[in-house]
C-alpha cells in the first residue's frame, strides 16, 4: 500500500514487485471444495479492502486540499488526470476485478464529492468561454449517475428557459445567459459535441 501512495505522490516504484505481491494474494486463494478453482477472498479481504478504503482516504485529503488551494478549472484537470491513473494502476498490477470497485470509489470521491462546486462554476465557465473545461466536466459529471441532472427533456429546457445559447434555452437575469441545472447539462452536451 505505501509503494501505491508513494506512486500517487509522483515518485517511481517498482511496479513489476506490487504485481508480484498482487498475484501472491491471489494465488493464495484456493477454493477448498474444488482445488482447481481459485477463490479471490484471501485478495478481497486481505489487499483490496484495505486498498479500496486507502484510496478513499488518500483521495478525500487531496481533492479537498486541491480544491481549497486552485481553481475549478486547475481541479478538474486534477480529476481527470487521477481518474486516467487509476484506471492505468488496473492495467498495470492490480487484478482486473478491482476495477469496477477502485473507479466507482474514485469517481465518489473526485466526481461527486465536488460535483456541487463544478456547477456552481459552471457559468463562469461559460462566461470566459472555457470550452476544454466545460468538456472536462461534462466527462466527469457523466461518469455519475446524478452528475448531468435529472435527465430533464429538451422540451422542457425550452419552457423554463428564455433565451438561447447554442441550440439550448437559458434563463436570463440582468442580460447574462443563466441557466438551471437541467438547462446547463444540455447547454455541455450541445457546446461539447
Amino acid at each position: 500500500m505505501r509503494l501505491i501512495e508513494r506512486q500517487r505522490n509522483g515518485e517511481t516504484i517498482d511496479q513489476g514487485l506490487v504485481k508480484k505481491v498482487v498475484d501472491s494474494f491471489v494465488s493464495l486463494g484456493i477454493d477448498e471444495s474444488d482445488l482447481n478453482k481459485a477463490s479471490l477472498d484471501n485478495y478481497k479481504e486481505h489487499f483490496e479492502i484495505p486498498f479500496l478504503m486507502a484510496t478513499e482516504a488518500y483521495y478525500k485529503h487531496e481533492s479537498e486540499s486541491f480544491v481549497a488551494e486552485n481553481s475549478v478549472s486547475d481541479y478538474l484537470k486534477k480529476a481527470e488526470e487521477r481518474l486516467k491513473e487509476e484506471e492505468d494502476r488496473v492495467e498495470r498490477y492490480l487484478h482486473t476485478t478491482t476495477r469496477k470497485l477502485l473507479i466507482t470509489k474514485c469517481e465518489h470521491v473526485l466526481v461527486r464529492a465536488h460535483s456541487q462546486l463544478m456547477w456552481e462554476n459552471f457559468q463562469s465557465l461559460l462566461d470566459y468561454d472555457k470550452d476544454e473545461d466545460l468538456q472536462r466536466m461534462y466527462s466527469l459529471l457523466s461518469r455519475i449517475p446524478e452528475g448531468l441532472g435529472s435527465g430533464t427533456s429538451e422540451e422542457e429546457i425550452r419552457g423554463t428557459c428564455e433565451e438561447d445559447w447554442t441550440g439550448s434555452r437559458f434563463q436570463t437575469s440582468s442580460n447574462k445567459p443563466r441557466c438551471d441545472r437541467s438547462a446547463r447539462s444540455e447547454g455541455i452536451r450541445r457546446r461539447t459535441a
